[in-house]
C-alpha cells in the first residue's frame, strides 16, 4: 500500500506522455494512431480522444500530487519540531557518552542482553563526530527517560564501559553508492539463511558488513547510526535475527520530509522527533509489533496515530502520526507492551529490559 501512490503516479505520466505523442501524431496524419473505433480515421475524432486522454490524466495527476503533498506536509510540520516546551518528569539519569573515539567494542559494565551503540559512516561519507560531541548519548538518553515514563520506571539495558555509554565507530570499506546499490548481496547470502532480510538489501548491506566484521555478540542487539541513506520512504529499519536496528541519518524520504535526525534533542528531558525515530527502530528490533496483534499491519499498529509504533505507510486510513506533545508506548496496552494476549510476544517480557525499582541509575556525568 506505501508505493500504491508511486504506481498509479507513474501510470498517469505515462498516460499523460502517451497521449501528447499521439495528439501531435494524429494531427500529422490520424492513420498513424490508434482510435480504437470502426468509422473511418479523422484527425478531428484523434485530437478528440487524446485530448480527452491528456487532460483526465494531467487532472488525475494534479489531484494526486496535491494529495499527496497535503500528507506529507502534516508529517513534516512534525518531523521539523526540534522540541517542546513540556519536560517530561526525570525518570532515568542521562549518560554520558564517551570523550575518546573507540573503534572496538570496549569491556562490559554489566551483563545480560543489551544495547550497543554503533556510530557507522560510509568510506566516502561525512564524519560528524556524533559519537564523541554528546549527540548520539543525548538521543538514547531521551528516549530511555521516555521509555521509563512509560513503563513506569523499566528502561533499556545500554552498553557502558567505565559508566559511559559505549559507543563503537565504524568506517566501512564500502562508498555510499556502493551500499545503496547493494552490491555485495549476493555473496552474502552464502552466509545467511534468512532470505527475508535480503527483502531489505541496504540494510542487509550495512547489517551483515557489520556482522562479518565482528560485531556479533549473542548478547548485544547493535543500534546503528548510519551517516547516509537507506531506501526511499524508510528512517531506519531492523532485522538480521533482531542482531541490528539502523537508523539512516541522511533519510532518503519523500518529497524532502525529515526523520528529525538533523535536530535530536539537546536537553533529555526534551525529546526531539529524532529521538523517537530510534527508540522506534530499537522496539523493532524485540520482535515488535507481532503478527499476533490485534491492530498490527506490516509490523506496526494502526489504531492510534499517538503511538511509537504506529506508521501512516501502514494505516488504511492514511493518517498521520500525532507524536505530540509526545508519543504513547502502546495505546490501550492491547498490542505489544502489557497486552497479555496467550501465546503472543510482549515487549514487557523483553531481556533486554530493566529497572522498575523505583530508583534511578547511577549518575555517571
Amino acid at each position: 500500500m506505501h508505493y500504491l501512490p508511486f504506481i498509479i503516479f507513474d501510470i498517469l505520466a505515462l498516460a499523460l506522455f502517451s497521449a501528447f505523442i499521439f495528439f501531435i501524431l494524429g494531427l500529422i496524419n490520424p492513420d498513424w494512431v490508434p482510435q480504437f473505433t470502426k468509422k473511418q480515421k479523422t484527425r478531428k475524432r484523434s485530437c478528440l480522444i487524446y485530448g480527452l486522454v491528456f487532460v483526465f490524466s494531467l487532472s488525475a495527476l494534479f489531484l494526486l500530487a496535491t494529495d499527496q503533498k497535503k500528507k506529507q506536509d502534516k508529517n513534516d510540520n512534525l518531523a521539523k519540531t526540534e522540541t517542546v516546551d513540556t519536560s517530561l518528569p526525570k525518570c532515568f539519569d542521562s549518560i554520558a557518552g564517551p570523550e575518546k573515539r573507540s573503534t572496538k567494542d570496549l569491556p562490559d559494565d554489566s551483563k545480560g542482553k543489551q544495547f550497543h551503540i554503533l556510530y557507522v559512516v560510509p568510506k566516502d561519507g561525512e564524519d560528524k563526530q556524533l559519537d564523541t560531541d554528546g549527540r548520539l548519548a543525548g538521543s538514547v538518553s531521551a528516549f530511555q527517560n521516555w521509555l521509563c515514563n512509560q513503563t513506569k520506571g523499566k528502561y533499556f539495558r545500554l552498553d557502558t564501559y567505565q559508566g559511559k555509554l559505549d559507543i563503537t565507530f565504524v568506517r566501512l570499506p564500502q562508498t555510499a553508492k556502493e551500499i545503496s546499490a547493494a552490491a555485495d548481496l549476493q555473496f552474502m547470502k552464502k552466509y545467511f539463511s534468512d532470505s527475508s532480510l535480503f527483502d531489505q538489501p541496504q540494510f542487509a548491506e550495512i547489517a551483515v558488513h557489520l556482522y562479518l566484521l565482528g560485531f556479533k555478540n549473542p548478547n548485544k542487539t547493535y543500534a546503528t547510526f548510519y551517516e547516509g541513506s537507506g531506501p526511499k520512504g524508510a528512517c531506519g529499519q531492523s532485522g538480521l535475527q533482531s542482531k541490528f536496528s539502523v537508523v539512516y541519518l541522511d533519510a532518503n524520504t519523500e518529497e524532502g520530509a525529515s526523520c528529525g535526525f538533523e535536530k535530536l534533542t539537546a536537553d533529555y528531558l526534551k525529546p526531539a522527533f529524532g529521538d523517537f525515530i530510534i527508540g522506534h527502530e530499537l522496539i523493532h528490533s524485540q520482535e515488535n509489533v507481532p503478527t499476533c496483534s490485534p491492530h498490527q499491519a506490516g509490523k506496526h499498529v494502526v489504531d492510534d496515530p499517538a503511538d511509537i509504533m504506529f506508521s501512516p505507510n501502514d494505516d488504511p486510513q492514511s493518517r498521520p502520526r500525532i507524536w505530540h506533545p509526545y508519543p504513547v508506548l502502546d495505546a490501550n496496552h492491547d498490542d505489544y507492551y502489557g497486552a497479555n494476549i496467550p501465546k503472543c510476544p510482549d515487549l514487557k517480557d523483553s531481556p533486554f529490559l530493566t529497572g522498575g525499582e523505583n530508583k534511578l541509575p547511577k549518575n555517571n556525568n
